[in-house]
């Protein structure tokens, strides 16, 4: 009787129609959905630089604000949940009446206020399930939505003279917020949403210094959007190599290899070498993202780190962010190799 319920059983699983493949217009969906996610996440780091150089460009070189989102990105725990539309909404709406205080009132209390309300809005919907991610496994769709939607925050917010232009587009993709929101992914499964979930030292420096490196770029002929997306793509380029690599059985590649490298390359300093220095960081970060504790600590003193850029920045130029960005890849590489003794010593 046994024997017969086996086989009975084991008949119904072979008798189980195949999974279909992913239909065309389900992949262009995901990616769609992917792309949108990725702005609204990228953009946020922009979007706060912008804000920060129009509002308060005087407090750390108009840094404030960037190291304020990233300190929220990295301390606020994501939810575990999705919730309620009503509150999706209200959220998305606050962010877009907080950016249009803050960009129709400027530099007074009722601006101010406005971008407070505005960056706390942002981040709270950048955590929750399913924002701020891209595809769990991050197959072609998944990297194309991840660059698609860097290249859609760099189109909006990357330009001085197009942001006063392109921002009430900002408000509509907050607006279109609540719709991204993916129920059931409590936790980035990809190694760059792990990377972004909390930034280390060396990858929250790039991100919050992506404006000020375009006007140190200008000398090669690039204007200061160019400038920001190839070093975007730069990243993303370095984080697709790093999984690749994991992906090919190379697992025991250490990131203090790739850290090191970009540290050369900051001392070297040129427009290409920082341009190279990013994809390596990207990389690195990408390549520990899954070994790296979930402690906000590290990134806090990132955001002291990028402050101190943003205040020296005035007197040194580009050596503030290069001695910023060389002392916490030193920082990385040191921790890297005293992770690797402690694993391999138990």
């Amino acid at each position: 009787m046994p024997r017969k319920a086996v086989t009975n059983a084991m008949a119904t699983v072979a008798a189980e129609p195949p999974q279909s493949a992913p239909t065309l217009s389900s992949r262009l969906r995901r990616l769609a959905l992917g792309s949108g996610r990725s702005a609204l996440l990228h953009a946020g780091w922009l979007v706060q630089a912008q804000l920060g150089m129009m509002l308060s460009w005087s407090w750390f070189g108009g840094l404030g604000g960037v190291a304020l989102w990233w300190a929220l990105l990295a301390l606020w725990p994501r939810a575990r949940s999705r919730p309620a539309p009503a509150a999706l909404v209200v959220a998305a709406l606050a962010a877009c009446a907080g950016l249009v205080l803050a960009m129709q009132m400027g530099r007074s209390a009722g601006g101010l206020l406005g971008w407070g309300l505005h960056i706390l809005a942002w981040a709270w919907l950048c955590r929750l399930p399913g924002l701020g991610q891209s595809h769990q496994r991050l197959r072609s769709e998944g990297w194309l939505g991840l660059l698609g939607g860097l290249l859609l925050a760099a189109g909006l917010a990357a330009s001085p003279e197009l942001w006063q232009a392109r921002w009430p587009l900002l408000c509509a993709l907050l607006l279109l917020a609540p719709c991204l929101a993916r129920p059931g992914a409590c936790a980035p499964a990809d190694r760059w949403a792990q990377a972004m979930e909390r930034p280390d030292p060396a990858m929250g420096l790039m991100m919050g210094s992506l404006l000020p490196m375009g006007w140190w770029c200008a000398s090669q002929g690039w204007n200061g959007s160019q400038s920001l997306t190839l070093h975007l793509c730069a990243m993303v380029l370095g984080a697709w190599l790093a999984c690749r690599l994991a992906g090919l059985g190379l697992r025991s590649i250490s990131p203090a290899w790739a850290w090191a490298g970009a540290a050369l390359l900051c001392l070297q300093g040129s427009a290409e070498a920082m341009l190279a220095a990013a994809a390596l960081v990207a990389a690195g970060s990408a390549l520990s993202a899954r070994e790296r504790a979930n402690s906000g600590a590290w990134a806090l003193a990132g955001c002291l780190l990028l402050l101190s850029v943003g205040h020296w920045s005035a007197t040194w130029g580009p050596d503030a962010l290069r001695l910023a960005l060389l002392l916490a890849l030193l920082l990385a590489v040191l921790s890297g190799q005293g992770r690797s003794i402690r694993t391999s010593a138990s």
